[in-house]
């Protein structure tokens, strides 16, 4: 996506620029969000950018005094680039809902690490791949059950949780989705890259152990809306055989990766 003429006047430098197309990029993309769906999946995608607009319009003006400008240009640019980083997260949670296609995922990718590396050169930093986001790999997904199940059980969290009223929502609804969105975060994360040493096998069983935390932690809000909301037997067998499902997988992955890759 172009920027328009004007707009690359802004600044000389090229993070600016570059983050400026990100931002309308996204802005466009979630646009076309349904309006009942926009406050759960888009909202926190909008105020991340947001937050990271504010820090490159200010590490960029030779005029401002405070905040990011009291770190070392080296800081200004880890600090950037946590935050882009940090949309990994809220970007699964819209990718998995809306059902995204990969190229678009990618299109989507490309823009973040490419304003990552700029932000790298600018801070005279590593441009590692650890520093990279990635999109949900749908191949990998259909390979390895406890990813697959825990995306299946993330939508109908949200397709039941979206729809409830906002007293409702705003409490058992939210605990129910953050829990589904870390525990989701997790699990991609830890099927990125078949472990090849001891660091990356315990990084795997921390998210692995995080994730299976959440999955047990979803069990008492689930419980106590199905008492409220009366979902029919059908919706409640559903939601509870896909968490008791995903509860036995995870600790299968744990059994086995302690197998595989416990001497590493």
């Amino acid at each position: 996506m172009s920027v328009l003429v004007s707009k690359r006047t802004l600044s000389r430098h090229e993070y600016v620029n570059t983050f400026i197309e990100l931002y309308e990029f996204t802005e466009d993309k979630l646009s076309k969000i349904a309006k009942r769906k926009y406050k759960w999946i888009c909202e926190p995608i909008a105020s991340q950018m947001n937050d990271i607009f504010n820090l490159i319009l200010q590490a960029n003006n030779d005029f401002f005094m405070y905040g990011i400008k009291l770190m070392s240009v080296p800081e200004r640019s880890e600090l950037m680039i946590r935050k882009l980083r940090d949309l990994q997260k809220p970007l699964f949670v819209l990718w998995n809902i809306e059902k995204y296609e990969t190229r678009k995922m990618a299109n989507w990718v490309d823009f973040i690490n490419k304003e990552i590396y700029y932000l790298s050169l600018l801070g005279g930093i590593p441009y590692k791949k650890e520093s990279q986001v990635f999109i949900l790999d749908y191949d990998a997904m259909k390979e390895a059950d406890f990813v697959n199940v825990m995306a299946e059980l993330h939508r109908l969290i949200y397709t039941k949780t979206i729809s409830l009223k906002e007293s409702l929502r705003s409490t058992k609804g939210m605990l129910l989705m953050n829990l589904a969105d870390e525990a989701l975060y997790r699990v991609c994360h830890s099927n990125l890259h078949v472990p090849q040493n001891k660091k990356m096998y315990e990084n795997r069983k921390k998210d692995i152990s995080i994730a299976l935390d959440c999955v047990k932690q979803m069990q008492v809000p689930m419980a106590a809306l199905f008492n409220v909301m009366n979902y029919s037997e059908n919706t409640m067998l559903e939601m509870a055989s896909l968490l008791d499902r995903e509860t036995k997988l995870l600790k299968g992955v744990m059994k086995s990766d302690s197998k595989r890759f416990g001497n590493l």
